[in-house]
């Protein structure tokens, strides 16, 4: 998590945090066996290089969950905030500030209220361009709750 959150979240500045639910990594491993599965071929006509790419192909999969674990939805004083991102050149945060928010709303269904994973979707008031649209959100629903909460009290 970001210093910046930790240090507003210690202060008592009211940050909420919200992760990616589990139902957020079925996505990089299946293409990860897809890949092993195409790479068990390449291994009847040179072994030495199908090891090379599963190893790879781990790598590859460590990163895609570290990337997905890294992608936080962050609720603070200032606004609504994405972050992710690993590595230094990667890493940063979008989101609307709260004079900006037009509305919070959430994908319901069987399969997200099941999974308790939900598309939560926070849109901006003047532009379609600057809207958060994050899948899998766990505890979504809560999420959008809260920022709809706040924006009650705000109006």
């Amino acid at each position: 998590m970001n210093q910046e959150f930790n240090q507003a979240h210690q202060a008592g500045a009211g940050t909420q945090v919200f992760r990616l639910s589990w139902v957020a990594y079925i996505a990089p491993v299946i293409a990860w066996l897809i890949r092993a599965a195409l790479l068990s071929i390449v291994h009847h006509w040179n072994y030495p290089l199908a090891v090379g790419l599963q190893w790879l192909n781990v790598a590859w999969l460590a990163y895609d969950c570290w990337w997905q674990h890294r992608v936080l939805l962050v609720i603070d004083h200032d606004g609504v905030w994405l972050q992710r991102g690993i590595l230094p050149w990667s890493r940063g945060m979008v989101g609307v500030k709260w004079r900006d928010v037009h509305e919070a709303v959430y994908a319901t269904g069987f399969v997200s209220w099941l999974l308790r994973s939900y598309r939560v979707v926070v849109s901006h008031r003047y532009t379609r361009d600057e809207e958060l649209n994050i899948a899998h959100v766990k505890r979504g629903h809560q999420a959008v709750e809260l920022i709809n909460a706040h924006l009650m009290r705000v109006a």
